[in-house]
Formats: structure tokens, C-alpha cells, sequence
């Protein structure tokens, strides 16, 4: 049995935390031009499903190693997508809770939903998707 905290694992969660970063700036960026004229569920949502596309193809390919040839992937993306979804629904919820109800800033609420739903989703996939 592997160690939890091996060297691979440490380099995939490394790798990641920055394709993570990089979608989140996507997903911050594309949320807040929207935010400049739809409600926030709405803008989070569109940041946060093209930030996913972004996501998905650069984590399959760098963090995971797989190819993007492989007969699988439009179900390997159905699979990333359920959990992004329910992580959506996360995002959702706690950018509404934490802007709109306790009046948090706008970046504040993001980076807090970002960093719970990092967790969700890498978790999700590595138990689920990349076993």
C-alpha cells in the first residue's frame, strides 16, 4: 500500500493546486465581468463552467497523465463534470451566502468557494475519476 504522502502524489496535488490557480483566475476574471451585469449565481455560474473546460483538459493531460486521445474521455469529462457540478453547487451556495447574505467583498467570497471546492473537486477525482 502507498503511503498517503508519497513523492507522485505530492507532485500531483502540487500540479493541481496550479492548474487549480490558473482556473481560478479564469473563473474570477470571467465571473466578474459578468457580475458587472447579472446576478451573482448567474455570473459564478458561467465563470465557473468555462474556468472547468480549462480545468479539465489541463489537469487530465499534466496532473493525471492521460491522454487526450484516449476513447474515454468524453465519459472521463462526463465523470470531471458531475463532480464540478456539485461543486458548482457548493460555489454557488457559499458565494451567495458569503457576499450576499453576510456581505462579504466579492473576492473574499470567491477565494474562500475556490478554495472549498479545489478541495471537493480533487478529492472527487482522484477517488472517483483517476483511481
Amino acid at each position: 500500500m502507498t503511503h498517503w504522502l508519497d513523492r507522485d502524489r505530492l507532485l500531483r496535488v502540487w500540479r493541481y493546486v496550479q492548474v487549480g490557480v490558473a482556473s481560478a483566475i479564469v473563473d474570477f476574471a470571467v465571473t466578474w465581468i459578468c457580475f458587472q451585469f447579472l446576478p451573482i449565481v448567474a455570473a459564478n455560474t458561467i465563470g465557473f463552467l468555462t474556468a472547468n473546460l480549462l480545468n479539465f483538459w489541463v489537469a487530465h493531460g499534466w496532473v493525471f497523465r492521460r491522454s487526450h486521445s484516449e476513447s474515454g474521455l468524453f465519459i472521463t469529462y462526463t465523470a470531471v463534470l458531475l463532480i464540478s457540478a456539485i461543486g458548482l453547487v457548493i460555489s454557488n451556495m457559499l458565494v451567495w451566502f458569503l457576499i450576499a447574505q453576510l456581505g462579504l467583498g466579492f473576492f473574499v467570497g470567491k477565494i474562500v468557494a475556490a478554495i472549498v471546492v479545489l478541495i471537493w473537486n480533487y478529492s472527487a477525482r482522484s477517488k472517483f475519476v483517476y483511481k
